[in-house]
């Protein structure tokens, strides 16, 4: 999970610097029956812009988030992650 989070960090400051991209962040619109939002202490506008020691404690929350909602229900509950 760490290694994932490193890419999507770097990912999105990468797509950030480009011409004409914007990147934007709309919480509380959800999507999905169940949509669970995790949010930095701090206001960031980019996830690279995000500490060594929060990337690690996102790489700990994560799979917990997705574990617990896999329990649910009995069957198999759809998941996404979105960074």
């Amino acid at each position: 999970m760490r290694t994932a989070i490193e890419a999507w960090a770097h990912r999105t400051n990468e797509l950030s610097s480009m011409p004409g991209v914007r990147q934007g962040f709309v919480p509380f619109a959800a999507r999905w029956p169940l949509e669970i939002t995790v949010l930095p202490h701090r206001q960031i506008g980019l996830l690279s812009e995000t500490s060594l020691a929060e990337r690690s404690e996102l790489a700990v929350i994560a799979p917990a988030l997705l574990r617990a909602v896999g329990t649910l229900d009995e069957s198999p509950s759809p998941s996404m992650a979105r960074i």
